[in-house]
């Protein structure tokens, strides 16, 4: 929000003018990603002044992006409720052999029904009843978790196939998984009631009851009490007090005491505005003028100790998942945000051959940090994601959206 960004001053006003003379190279190298375009709808044209990789036409590349994203929502429904697992399941991927991804991740979970949920914003009839049923079997499954005898209740990370709580060795807890969830009930529960269906909302999504006996109560009840205990962060790597999770734990307070409101549980409402704007003071001590960007641990307790550089893809992924329906702490103008970006980018510029300029390809390919060891099987380097890569030229069209 412009607000928020004003209220910036002293060393970070002093360099905005740079910042944003820098984020408006990284935008327009981003713009001419094919990546880039492919974060964006298919529906929509190819900008006409994007360079593409050598060899590639416009026209054929348009054609991809419409068969892409028919493509990419039929794999994503088919880990949805898979054959082999629990109705609501939502699987991370059928690979089951190194490394077996073949679980239910709370977190992952969440944000794969948050897409679809604009699925259901975009569809009618028959289309739109599936998807229904899709994210009514989601609520059940996730209340059925809720209930489980994991080991550290709603902060467990991942489930099996079955519904079960996985119980070998992991970092956790992870506890953006309940504040994630929450975000997309609570968007899915505000569908509902406007057409007409508070009673099952107050039934299955949020009552007005301690202990809770509902989703989103229980998910909103559990991060407003437990957001200041250390945890993991989504990598699974580090533990201690991140940005990432701090974040969507701020935005489901926000959205979900709107939501209490509506349904007069008001006493809830005020509890949870006090813990989110609790969470944005303690926001705020992620900003390193160092680094120049926000920073994605502090208060660290444990896990992976070679991350020093304090530059990590998910402080843009923080933004980029919470910045919608008003409520954002921090917009995609806020120098603070464009600072991040910029020094992330330029942390993987020379990092993989991909990048080079000798390969021809426009734009640059972005992994998780520069010190990751990760390799998918192996701890010896890691790479770009087409995932992050898609995020960071997201956040480009976003800045060049708000300026």
């Amino acid at each position: 929000m412009k607000k928020h960004a004003r209220k910036h001053e002293g060393k970070v006003a002093s360099k905005s003018a740079v910042i944003f003379a820098s984020a408006i190279a990284t935008v327009l190298t981003l713009f001419s990603n094919p990546l880039a375009q492919a974060a964006g709808s298919a529906r929509s044209q190819v900008a006409p002044t994007a360079a593409l990789a050598p060899g590639v036409q416009r026209k054929d590349f348009v054609t991809w992006l419409s068969w892409q994203e028919g493509e990419s929502i039929q794999r994503l429904f088919s880990n949805i409720s898979s054959p082999d697992t629990a109705r609501g399941s939502v699987m991370a991927s059928p690979e089951r052999v190194a490394p077996n991804y073949f679980f239910h991740w709370t977190r992952d979970a969440a944000l794969t029904m948050g897409e679809v949920l604009d699925l259901y914003d975009r569809t009618t009839g028959t289309d739109r009843a599936r998807i229904k049923k899709m994210m009514l079997e989601y609520v059940d499954f996730s209340r059925d978790n809720q209930l489980s005898n994991a080991l550290t209740g709603l902060g467990e990370p991942k489930f099996n196939p079955d519904g079960s709580p996985f119980m070998g060795g992991w970092c956790r807890p992870q506890n953006d998984g309940p504040a994630l969830r929450a975000m997309t009930l609570t968007r899915f529960a505000n569908r509902i009631i406007d057409d007409g269906e508070i009673n099952y909302v107050r039934t299955k999504l949020y009552d007005n009851e301690i202990p809770a006996h509902t989703v989103i109560k229980a998910d909103l009840e559990f991060v407003a009490h437990n957001w200041r205990t250390p945890n993991c962060e989504l990598w699974e790597e580090v533990e201690g007090q991140h940005f990432y999770n701090r974040m969507v734990q701020r935005k489901s307070l926000v959205e979900g005491a709107k939501l209490a409101r509506k349904l007069g549980d008001v006493g809830a409402a005020a509890f949870y505005d006090q813990e989110a704007q609790a969470l944005a003071v303690e926001l705020a001590k992620h900003w390193d003028e160092r680094v120049g960007a926000f920073i994605p641990t502090i208060e660290r307790t444990g896990g992976l100790s070679y991350k020093t550089s304090g530059l990590d893809s998910s402080t843009i992924l923080a933004v980029l998942h919470t910045t919608y329906d008003g409520t954002e702490l921090i917009s995609f103008t806020d120098p603070k945000f464009i600072s991040t970006l910029v020094a992330l980018t330029e942390s993987f510029r020379g990092l993989y051959p991909i990048n080079a300029a000798s390969t021809g390809l426009p734009g640059i390919a972005i992994g998780r940090y520069p010190e990751d060891m990760f390799g998918g099987t192996h701890f010896e380097f890691g790479n770009p994601w087409i995932l992050l890569t898609a995020a960071f030229a997201s956040s480009s069209y976003k800045i060049a959206g708000e300026l």
